[in-house]
């Protein structure tokens, strides 16, 4: 019976991770959090980290930003010359960063 105990705790572990998942999700994707978070790094933007970063890098080179949020640092590496694409799981933050941070023409 033990042995059925110790089976059990890894799917019971998954099953709550999946559930904190699923949660913290609903909350990040709707309209007001992604407001706080746009106005957060509004006028915030990590800029020396950002540098930092991109002196690491081969100058004009692509970065993915996933969990990129309302665009914020996607934009900045842009104008720094970086071909930069955004990814996140809130369409409200991506809504955001549409108009606020629009992606110029290809």
């Amino acid at each position: 019976m033990n042995d059925k105990v110790s089976e059990s705790e890894p799917l019971a572990a998954k099953m709550f991770e999946m559930e904190a998942y699923r949660r913290t999700i609903a909350v990040y994707s709707t309209r007001q959090f992604a407001d706080i978070y746009f106005a957060k790094w509004a006028n915030a933007i990590p800029q020396k980290q950002l540098d930092d970063f991109a002196s690491r890098l081969v100058p004009g080179c692509s970065i993915l930003d996933a969990g990129c949020g309302p665009g914020h640092h996607t934009a900045y590496l842009q104008r720094l010359g970086f071909n930069t694409v955004g990814i996140d799981l809130s369409e409200e933050a991506l809504r955001l960063g549409t108009i606020h941070n629009p992606c110029p023409a290809s």
